[in-house]
């Protein structure tokens, strides 16, 4: 909380600004004729949240435990991105508008797009190779998960496509990272190889045995 308020030093009592405080600041200076926009992105906490009461309601004030009140432009916004409400008192919630998306509406092709864009810049060569093969793969690989093999684990598509990503990227960075020094036939070869091992392992962490083997042949014809 400290860290994103702000908080005084033990030592000396000095206030220092949090993060949010420093955005809060910068956006009430800026410029009258611009709107903006102030946006965390975070799991809601039960003790931050109930802090934003004074700025969510008709006041529009951010008060630290300085003393100091910031108070929101007109021009001024403030999102919260979240994945759900579920230590938000009635007292928050009340006082936010909602958008809510259900995840097939969002898809998992936005997540496979989102990183790509943001691969380091010796792998943005094969960004598009990655996305042929994640259109080729994550689609039939989904409907085999959730139809056909037992699932011990019930995960949505969006989980399962994201922990996949976030294995393929590790995948990559240790084995193609610029230190490794190959040739362009051996590094076409990796980055097949490691989007079928991070299959392998992302989607058929969630199943048995059974369902492991069902899976392990259908990867196989998938991408022979």
């Amino acid at each position: 909380q400290g860290q994103l308020y702000g908080d005084f030093d033990e030592n000396t009592n000095e206030w220092t600004d949090g993060i949010l405080a420093l955005a809060v600041r910068r956006a009430t200076s800026a410029d009258s004729s611009r709107r903006q926009w102030v946006m965390l992105d975070g799991p809601v906490d039960a003790v931050w949240i109930e802090n934003m009461n004074t700025v969510l309601d008709d006041n529009k004030k951010l008060c630290l435990n300085s003393g100091e009140i910031i108070k929101l432009t007109p021009v001024t916004t403030m999102m919260f991105e979240v994945e759900d409400l579920t230590v938000a008192s009635p007292a928050t919630v009340s006082r936010c508008g909602m958008i809510f998306f259900e995840q097939v509406d969002i898809g998992w092709q936005v997540l496979v797009k989102s990183w790509c864009e943001s691969l380091p810049e010796w792998l943005h060569e094969y960004s598009g190779h990655i996305e042929t093969l994640c259109e080729h793969s994550v689609g039939p690989l989904w409907e085999m998960v959730s139809r056909r093999v037992k699932q011990m684990v019930v995960v949505s598509q969006n989980w399962l496509c994201f922990n996949f990503l976030s294995l393929y990227r590790a995948l990559l960075r240790e084995h193609l990272s610029e230190e490794v020094h190959l040739t362009a036939k051996e590094k076409d070869m990796k980055v097949d190889a490691l989007f079928q091992l991070a299959l392998v392992w992302s989607f058929g962490c969630t199943t048995d045995i059974e369902g492991q083997n069902l899976l392990s042949q259908f990867i196989r014809d998938l991408t022979a």
